[in-house]
C-alpha cells in the first residue's frame, strides 16, 4: 500500500511520530478514549439510542483512520431525549464510567454533557478544572435541536464562559444563579427548536452556529475510527464541508493546528 502523502509534504507515519507515538501520554488518553466509544456505542445499541460521531473525530475517521494525530477529545452527538436517556441508564448504577452535568458536579457549569473515566485524571494547574469532582478523560456529547437562534446561542456560550472563569468557585451563589437562568431560558428555547424541519443544528448548549442539511445527517451509516465502526452522518462529506471547507482533506500547517499538550495523565489502572 503507497505511502499517504499530505499537501504539507508529511506523511501519516511522520505526524504519528510528532505527535502522538505509541507510549505517550496523548496516546494512552486517546487509546482510552476509544474504549469509552466502545463503550457508547454499546450503551446505545442495547437501548435504541441514537448517536455519531461529529466535528473532529468525524474528520479524524475520513482524513487518518482514527485520530487526528494532534487531537485530544472525542465528539458524539445525540438528540435531546436521547442524551437524557443515555445520561440516566450511565449514572443510575456507579461503575468506570460517569455522565458528568451540573447536577452532580457543581463545578462543572457547560450545558453540555461529558462522559468521564473515573479510572484516569487530567493534572493541571488550573483552578477551573481543580473545581470539578470528575477530571478524567472525557468524550463530550452534544444535543441537536433543528430550529435554533443563533444570536440566542453566541450570546449564552458567552455567559458560560464567563460564568466558568469569574464565579465557579469563588461566588458559587452567583455562579448557580447564572446556571439556572440560562436552563430556563434554553428550555423555553427548545419548545421552537424541538419542532423538526430541514435543518440540523447543534443545541443550544454548544458555541458553534453551524447549519446542515437533514438529509445530509440522516440515516446514518458508519465509518471505520481506529478498530471500531462507528455510527456517522449519512453524507459526511458534505457535513465536513460545512465545518472546514472543501478542502477538508488537507491538513493545516504546524503553526495553525489544534494542538493542546497534554500535561499530564494520571491512570488509575
Amino acid at each position: 500500500m503507497p505511502t499517504k502523502v499530505y499537501n504539507t509534504g508529511e506523511t501519516e507515519e511522520f505526524l504519528q511520530k510528532k505527535y502522538n507515538p505509541e507510549g505517550s501520554q496523548l496516546r494512552k488518553a486517546q487509546l482510552r478514549m476509544v474504549e469509552m466509544l466502545a463503550y457508547i456505542d454499546k450503551i446505545c445499541k442495547e437501548n435504541k439510542i441514537i448517536y455519531f460521531i461529529a466535528y473532529g473525530t468525524l474528520l479524524g475517521a475520513v482524513r487518518h483512520g482514527g485520530f487526528i494525530p494532534w487531537d485530544d477529545d472525542v465528539d458524539v452527538v445525540m438528540s435531546d431525549k436521547d442524551m437524557h436517556k443515555f445520561r440516566k441508564i450511565v449514572n443510575q448504577k456507579p461503575g468506570r464510567y460517569v455522565v458528568q452535568n451540573h447536577k452532580i458536579d457543581k463545578g462543572f457549569v457547560a450545558h453540555w454533557d461529558v462522559l468521564r473515566d473515573t479510572k484516569s485524571e487530567y493534572v493541571k494547574d488550573d483552578s477551573t478544572h481543580n473545581l470539578r469532582k470528575y477530571r478524567g478523560v472525557q468524550i463530550d456529547i452534544f444535543p441537536y435541536e433543528y430550529q435554533v437562534n443563533d444570536k440566542l446561542r453566541t450570546f449564552l456560550s458567552k455567559v458560560t464562559w464567563q460564568n466558568e472563569h469569574r464565579f465557579v468557585g469563588r461566588y458559587q451563589w452567583i455562579a448557580e444563579t447564572i446556571f439556572i437562568l440560562q436552563k430556563v431560558i434554553i428550555a423555553l428555547a427548545k419548545i421552537k427548536a424541538h419542532k423538526k424541519s430541514d435543518v440540523l443544528s447543534l443545541g443550544y448548549e454548544n458555541i458553534w452556529n453551524l447549519h446542515y442539511n437533514y438529509a445530509d445527517i440522516f440515516p446514518l451509516t458508519t465509518i471505520e475510527f481506529e478498530d471500531l465502526v462507528l455510527p456517522c452522518p449519512g453524507n459526511y462529506r458534505a457535513m465536513l464541508k460545512v465545518d472546514y471547507g472543501d478542502n477538508y482533506m488537507d491538513i493545516p500547517a504546524p503553526s495553525e493546528r489544534n494542538h493542546h499538550a497534554v500535561e499530564k495523565i494520571v491512570f488509575y489502572d
